[in-house]
């Protein structure tokens, strides 16, 4: 490298630092106007009643996990590329982003068909989330990508902080959910929901648009093509003991995810239910989101992911006993206590993973590689959660999750030792 190269970089890296507050706080408005939009769409709470308002058959419940990690961690290897090679990421993050909302302003235009056809308003609605998932899975290496580039340094608590804004907002939203479904009918509920919550989903994109300052990467000498990317990903995984034990575990844990959408579905049948409980615990569900994204941002810093996953799959485990055995509205808070923690430590261990197992450049090709192995695990076993639910009914679903966290706990208690790489030893140099 030329002395007037390394000038110019430091200069850039300069810049970068310069901007790093003032895109914190872009990233910070978008997860409240995204989460407290999103909220009104939540897949483990929101939408399993809409959908069970339209029909009542437990396998469109079960879709709604499948598309929902099919579209968010099966699509992201389309984008891996453009995450690595292009010199500026941001519009095509935004263009993602937008199409997300796309997807959520087709839901409310489904809850305007209800009294035409419930069969036409279900269709459009499962359209429309596969069209947010994708998008969403889309722009998930992408913001791996532009995170990485704009806030530079602390990424471990960032995410922590990101996320604690997102369940805040959602605490918020909830209140409005609890609100609205207690004081409106059927259909004009979701009415309302399903139109603030796009509208106000929107407001994030403009503020990511406006605020955002992404200074241009070098472009690899060698850009890497999609025909490489399996090959990449392979090696991420033959170079790496930590991060093959990593997802040993995390595999597992998808067996339990199945249950997700269904804990309110159990809940809502209980003599204490009321149309606002749902809620009530998105509220709880949330804040509970909101208090541990910080700690587990902490923890993954000081003992890696895998401990994370330990934590979460023993959490599954007591969550998985509560429903089957809670009658009291006391306990189905501490149960929705309980999905919150687990939901936001999962989901929290793949930036994670990227962040300790890769160089910061294949970071978005390593959450990548994570998700396309997680994500037809929890597919096949949210279908097989619908067609059990039809056939045995919702406990035999809390029976097979169950098995599922406690698998995965008794390999992360294994695991644990293995979990740790130095960053010399990261993949992707």
């Amino acid at each position: 490298m030329s002395h007037s190269d390394r000038s110019q970089l430091r200069h850039r890296n300069l810049l970068r630092t310069l901007y790093r507050p003032r895109n914190y706080i872009a990233f910070c408005l978008e997860a409240f106007f995204g989460s407290f939009g999103m909220t009104m769409f939540s897949y483990l709470t929101v939408l399993p009643g809409y959908i069970q308002h339209l029909n009542d058959n437990g396998l469109f419940i079960s879709l709604l996990t499948i598309i929902t990690y099919l579209g968010n961690y099966g699509l992201m290897i389309l984008s891996c590329t453009q995450s690595v090679n292009k010199a500026k990421v941001k519009w095509a993050y935004l263009a993602c982003t937008f199409t997300i909302r796309v997807g959520l302003a087709g839901i409310f235009v489904s809850s305007l068909l209800i009294q035409r056809s419930s069969s036409l308003a279900l269709g459009i609605t499962l359209l429309a989330f596969s069209l947010y998932n994708v998008a969403l899975g889309l722009s998930n290496p992408l913001y791996t990508a532009l995170v990485s580039r704009t806030i530079l340094t602390g990424l471990s608590s960032f995410f922590g902080s990101y996320m604690f804004i997102s369940a805040a907002a959602g605490v918020l939203s909830s209140q409005v959910v609890r609100i609205v479904l207690d004081r409106f009918a059927f259909p004009l509920c979701y009415q309302i929901l399903f139109g603030i919550g796009a509208l106000t989903a929107f407001l994030a994109v403009a503020a990511m648009a406006i605020l955002v300052k992404e200074l241009p990467e070098d472009v690899p000498s060698s850009p890497m093509t999609f025909r490489q990317l399996p090959g990449t990903m392979i090696g991420f995984v033959k170079k790496s003991a930590s991060y093959r034990a990593f997802l040993l575990v995390r595999i597992f844990t998808a067996v339990g995810e199945m249950a997700m959408p269904f804990y309110i579905v159990q809940v809502s049948t209980f003599s204490f239910a009321t149309p606002g409980l749902v809620g009530t615990l998105s509220m709880i569900m949330l804040l509970s989101q909101a208090l541990f994204s910080k700690f587990w941002g902490w923890l993954g810093e000081k003992k890696g992911p895998v401990t994370i996953l330990a934590l979460n799959c023993a959490l599954g485990c007591t969550a998985v006993v509560l429903v089957t055995f809670a009658r009291s509205a006391l306990l189905s808070y501490l149960l929705f206590v309980m999905v919150g923690a687990i939901v936001n430590g999962i989901n929290i261990t793949l930036n994670l993973a990227s962040i300790q197992y890769a160089v910061p450049r294949m970071m978005p090709i390593m959450s990548s590689t994570s998700g396309l192995i997680v994500a037809p695990v929890v597919s096949v076993f949210s279908l097989l959660a619908g067609v059990l639910d039809k056939q045995f009914g919702t406990g035999s679903i809390f029976l097979l999750a169950g098995l599922g966290f406690g698998c995965a706990l008794l390999l992360a208690l294994t695991r644990l030792k293995a979990q740790y790489c130095a960053p010399e030893d990261r993949v992707g140099q």
